[in-house]
């Protein structure tokens, strides 16, 4: 991951957002495409009290951290995971990896759409969606 994350970019991301009872009060999905000399800032506070659904998200959020550092990854998972806990915070959820905990969740062995029909959530959306694309 570490070596396809620093030498490529990010090419789509997918952000859902909810309050704590899981009302969802939007999806976007971003398709990136990016000019050398764009500069991306970031503020701390910005994120402070967030917390971060995912689905098989280590890409996205491997994506997000060269975006705000703007420098490649770090070697080790340690640092790593520093760095994922100072840029989202500590609440950073993925639910394909929790669900390989759950043998009625098929060990994780699933997709977003078979998960969320398990789970009676109804989905929004369609796979691999390219409707809008950032410059």
């Amino acid at each position: 991951m570490k070596f396809n994350v620093d030498n490529m970019k990010i090419i789509q991301l997918g952000i859902t957002l909810s309050d704590e009872n899981g009302i969802i009060a939007g999806t976007w999905e971003f398709n990136f495409k990016f000019l050398i000399e764009t500069e991306v800032f970031y503020d701390p506070k910005s994120i402070e009290d967030l917390k971060w659904l995912t689905f098989h998200g280590l890409y996205d959020l491997a994506y997000m951290v060269k975006l705000v550092t703007k420098k490649p990854l770090p070697v080790s998972m340690l640092d790593f995971t520093e760095i994922i806990a100072t840029v989202f915070g500590c609440c950073v959820l993925d639910v394909k990896y929790m669900a390989r905990f759950y043998d009625d969740l098929h060990r994780g062995e699933l997709g977003l759409e078979k998960l969320a029909k398990i789970l009676g959530v109804k989905r929004v959306g369609g796979s691999h969606q390219q409707d809008l694309i950032v410059y």
